[in-house]
């Protein structure tokens, strides 16, 4: 069987990581869960091979990027990925200046994300009101050639394909996730309306937490021909993501008390990462496309 990391290019990117640190950063009184303690250090870059990593603010951190940039700021040590470091984070935009979002450019920031699924905790944002943030954030953010990174379901990704189709075609969409797209979802017209984006160069799409998005946790053999889809509607327009440290899945927490959202310490999944590359070389066979998933595209948007 081959080594994962031998599959992996040399300089690749790690698009979705989490760096959890509550000592140092107290998460928010309103989060729906409490994660363990997950430092950079713990992050196994051997089991990738990726040498430059994106490091994602979390929506347990509240709106504060202090978690992110202190991440960005901090010395690479040894056992750590010794590439560029990059962040994704969580503003309202309507409270930093563009000087504010200069300065955070300067730190690292290469993108904002906009995580509207609320999975049951909260408000569910309408889908106009998605597309009103969207609106404004390309408004805001297109001067600096940053990410927006957002994370919807399909449903809603079908509402905003003609608000995508009307900004500016610099404008840096990333659908989080596989764009919550699930296997047996091929033929929808959810689906076909993401395919139609990629294929218009309109989106990018993250393939973050292949195994959420798998029929059965345990396996992502059912993804197979939704990558094909992707890969062949988007060839330089996918990125690869882990989304390590790999929370718990939400479906327990329903049951939950807000109270006990915030004192229930959840453990992190183990996720057969070196699998997952496995199944998607075995997948994306083209050389190009392979170069582009790891390299050539994600140093496109965040170096």
């Amino acid at each position: 069987m081959a080594d994962s990391t031998a599959l992996v290019p040399t300089n690749a990117w790690e698009t979705h990581i989490h760096v959890f640190e509550p000592e140092k950063f107290p998460f928010s009184p309103t989060r729906a869960y409490t994660p363990a303690t997950a430092t950079l250090k713990q992050y196994s870059a051997s089991a990738t091979g990726c040498t430059n990593i994106v490091i994602v603010h979390a929506t347990v951190q509240g709106l504060d990027p202090a978690p992110v940039l202190d991440v960005l700021a901090a010395k690479s040590v040894q056992g750590e990925p010794q590439g560029l470091r990059r962040g994704l984070v969580v503003l309202d935009l309507k409270k930093h200046t563009d000087e504010d979002l200069d300065k955070l450019h300067a730190a690292g920031v290469r993108g904002i994300r906009m995580h509207m699924v609320s999975w049951g905790f909260g408000a569910q944002p309408t889908d106009s009101e998605v597309a009103e943030r969207l609106r404004y954030a390309a408004g805001r953010l297109n001067r600096l050639n940053w990410v927006v990174d957002v994370y919807v379901h399909p449903k809603t990704w079908l509402a905003l394909a003609p608000t995508i189709e009307d900004l500016p075609p610099s404008t840096r969409i990333v659908a989080d996730h596989w764009a919550c797209l699930r296997p047996g979802d091929e033929e929808s017209a959810e689906c076909q309306a993401i395919l139609h984006l990629l294929r218009s160069k309109r989106i990018f799409v993250k393939l973050s937490s292949t195994e959420r998005q798998s029929s059965k946790p345990e396996s992502i053999e059912s993804t197979r021909h939704l990558t094909k889809l992707l890969a062949e509607a988007g060839p330089d327009r996918l990125l690869y993501g882990s989304d390590w440290p790999h929370t718990a899945l939400p479906g327990p927490r329903l049951s939950k008390t807000h109270e006990q959202r915030l004192t229930d310490v959840e453990e992190f999944r183990k996720v057969d990462l070196a699998s997952h590359i496995r199944h998607l070389r075995e997948w994306i066979q083209d050389e190009q496309v392979w170069q582009d998933l790891w390299v050539n595209t994600p140093r496109r948007l965040f170096e």
